[in-house]
Parts: C-alpha cells; sequence; structure tokens
C-alpha cells in the first residue's frame, strides 16, 4: 500500500506552544497526558487491557519519566479508577491513584472533574488529553441508538441502546471550564474527524488527531505512541529542519500498524487539524456556500465522497464537497479564485492526512467490503437538504454547532 503525506504550510515543531497555566517552574512538569477511557460497554475486558498494556511498554522507553506524566482514567464494568503508569524498579506499573463510585463518565461533569484532579495533582507545561471510546462523530447523541463520542452502560446494567453519550458541545464546555488549552486531542474513536466537531473544538487544542471513519477496536499502537507524547516534548511530529521529509509520529503510527495489517483488516484513514486555521476556513466556506447555493435548494451529492454509503448519509469528504458546489458552475474549477483561496485555506487548517489505499464498509457484523480511499482528504461533513438523504428531517440535530451559523448554513435558509 502507498504511504501519502500531504503537507502544506505546515510550521516546524508543531505542539510546541506553551501555554500560561500559571504554574510556578520548580513545581512544573514537562508533560502531562491524561488518557480518558469509556470502556463500559461492548470494548470492555481485553481491548482495554491490550491498550493498557501497550502504554505501560510504550512508557517504559521515554526520558526523564519523573518529569513526564501519564494518566489513564478507566471505566469498564468494574467502577472506574484513576491510574498513573510509572517507573518502579526499572519496569512500568500501574499505580491506582484515585477509586471513584459508579458513575457515569460520559457525563461532562465527570470528564471535568477528572481532568481538574489531574491538573491540580501533574501540573505541566504542555497537556495532552487522548479520549477513547466508540465514537460516531457529529451525530449527536439526541439521534437514536447512535452516539457522539463515548458510550457507558453503567456497569453493562443497561442496553447498548440506552447507553449514555456525550454531545460534543457539552465535551467543549467540560474542557474549557478546566481553564486547560490542550496542545492536542487525540480521538481514538470512529468518525470523530469531523469539521462540526473540530471548529466547536477549536478553543479547547492547539491541534486535533483523529480519523472521519472507523477505527478498529484494536485502536493506536500505543507502545508507539506514548513515547511520541511524552519524549522530551509532546510534539506529534518530529520535524528535523523544513528540506527534510516531515513525518506524523502518531498518524504515522497508526497508519504504519494498519498498513502493516493488510487487507486483514479495516484500514486507516487519519489526519490533523490545526484548529488557529479553522476561523479563516469558515470564512473561506461561507463565500462559497453563499454563491454557490442557491437558498433553501436541495443539494445534489451524487459526486461527493461519502465514507459511509452503506447507511444514512451524515459523512462526506468536506473538500469533496467544496469542490463539487464550484465545479457544478465552473468547469475551469482549479483556476477558480473561489476554489484557490478556500483550498489554501484548507491546507492550512488540515496539513496532513494519512490513509491506506482501502477501508471497510461494515454492513453487520460478518457483512462489509472494501472501498477505495482514493478521494478522501482528511475530513468529514454534514450536509444539510442533501438530496441523497434519506433522513433530512435530521437537518435540525446539527443546529446545535457552532458551524452552522460560521460556515452560513444558517443564513441559507437550512
Amino acid at each position: 500500500m502507498n504511504f501519502k503525506i500531504f503537507l502544506l504550510g505546515i510550521l516546524p515543531f508543531l505542539f510546541l506552544s506553551c501555554h500560561n497555566n500559571d504554574f510556578e517552574e520548580e513545581e512544573t512538569d514537562e508533560n502531562t497526558v491524561l488518557v480518558y477511557m469509556i470502556g463500559d460497554n461492548n470494548m470492555n475486558g481485553s481491548y482495554v487491557s491490550s491498550d493498557m498494556s501497550e502504554m505501560k511498554e510504550g512508557y517504559a522507553t521515554i526520558k526523564s519519566p519523573g518529569k513526564n506524566n501519564l494518566l489513564v482514567y478507566v471505566d469498564d464494568y468494574d467502577t472506574p479508577v484513576l491510574i498513573r503508569i510509572k517507573m518502579e524498579n526499572g519496569k512500568a506499573v500501574n499505580d491506582t491513584i484515585q477509586r471513584y463510585s459508579e458513575m457515569d463518565s460520559c457525563d461532562a461533569d465527570t470528564l471535568k472533574t477528572v481532568i481538574n484532579y489531574v491538573k491540580s495533582k501533574f501540573k505541566a507545561y504542555h497537556y495532552g488529553l487522548v479520549l477513547w471510546s466508540h465514537g460516531s462523530g457529529s451525530k449527536p447523541a439526541s439521534l437514536a441508538h447512535v452516539k457522539s463520542f463515548g458510550w457507558d452502560q453503567d456497569n453493562n446494567q443497561i442496553s447498548s441502546d440506552n447507553a449514555t453519550t456525550m454531545d460534543i458541545p457539552d465535551l467543549k464546555t467540560s474542557i474549557l471550564s478546566t481553564g486547560i488549552s490542550f496542545d492536542y486531542i487525540l480521538f481514538d474513536a470512529c468518525e470523530m474527524q469531523t469539521i462540526e466537531v473540530a471548529y466547536e473544538l477549536k478553543d479547547c487544542a492547539d491541534y486535533i488527531i483523529a480519523s472521519p471513519w472507523d477505527i478498529s477496536v484494536d485502536g493506536g499502537p500505543y507502545d508507539k505512541i506514548i513515547p511520541h507524547c511524552l519524549y522530551n516534548t509532546p510534539s506529534l511530529f518530529k520535524i528535523p529542519s523544513l528540506s527534510s521529509n516531515i513525518s506524523s509520529a502518531i498518524a504515522n503510527d497508526f497508519y504504519d500498524y494498519y498498513e502493516t495489517k493488510g487487507s486483514s483488516d479495516v484500514g486507516i484513514m487519519i489526519s490533523v487539524v490545526k484548529t488557529e486555521g479553522l476561523e479563516n476556513l469558515a470564512e473561506k466556506t461561507k463565500t462559497i456556500i453563499k454563491k454557490y447555493i442557491d437558498a433553501g435548494e436541495s443539494i445534489n451529492s451524487d459526486d461527493i465522497f461519502n465514507y459511509d454509503d452503506s447507511n444514512v448519509n451524515y459523512f462526506y469528504d468536506f473538500k469533496s464537497f467544496i469542490t463539487s458546489l464550484i465545479k457544478n458552475k465552473d468547469d475551469d474549477y482549479t483556476n477558480n479564485d473561489d476554489y484557490i483561496e478556500w483550498s489554501s485555506a484548507y491546507d492550512n487548517a488540515v496539513p496532513v492526512y494519512l490513509k491506506t489505499d482501502e477501508y471497510m464498509i461494515f454492513i453487520s457484523y460478518n457483512d462489509y467490503y472494501s472501498r477505495s480511499t482514493e478521494d478522501y482528504n482528511g475530513l468529514s461533513t454534514y450536509i444539510f437538504n442533501n438530496k441523497n438523504s434519506t433522513k433530512t428531517s435530521d437537518d435540525k440535530y446539527w443546529y446545535i454547532y457552532e458551524w452552522y451559523t460560521a460556515a452560513g448554513w444558517k443564513n441559507m435558509g437550512y
């Protein structure tokens, strides 16, 4: 399989941004990473324990572990715990530092409580957040039988259909209330790299790493990921110089892991969003939507890459969507000034996206087929009044996102 990296306008030493958290230097460690694992669902058991083992393996290889903190909140079919992975007698071990009574880990207040505790006990110059669970991007929790981020079955006491989930605006509020601006948020959860999610979280982190489509239940290779999170700085990219071949550490780890699996697994599409570039992207998108869509128009999505063509049409490739709008009115779209300006803004906001040649579409547990990733460009979007959707009545669920207004959808009568 080919390894494709698209990198435009990226600055050296990404994730090296220092946030002012008002901590005294002598009391402050270099890095603190919190992994928030909601495994109180069908990912309980081996999937949780396997990734925990990989985290310990990865932590054992880092330099200066005393100045680099790895905290893992685990909620499985047992009551939740907060674990510190630390070195002891030359080995990485689990140290349980907090035990909780049963609580809903998809409640935004629970996440806030955990982050605030970590902030108070493990002050650092740099913070990273890994959100580990099921996910379905910008599909709000208010939609029946779907989840936004997370899936908590109350110690397996309730069915998956009734499991609690967390809406992205609630996730945003929870993070912002802690006062921490994360260097990055990594979603080890399906379908989270949507423009609606990224824009909603733009003030919560400098970078967002996620996939616009499914991530296998095997998740990320944490033995490789953790050293990249905690190796001297929390940089997720290792950039020797501008003229060098630049590789994305975490995204590359995901890619290598799934590319090696080949056709035996689901493949991978993963990207990085630079949140600093999202407001400009919203402005350019608003111009396109106003100019190339008639108010209230039913949008034809026939030529737009749909990540999930076996289900309701919620996840379309964002760049394919914009390209289609302009191309419908200008055959010479690549020389169109609007397209050029929008593409520049997009490339700045989505500097890296990686893909295996194929990925799997699952119709049911044992029924799936492969599709090409040729038209993947790193980020998905919801299309309002989609002519090809059987669920246009669901448009109203996307009104909760800031993107609905910022990108101009609201002004178009949708």
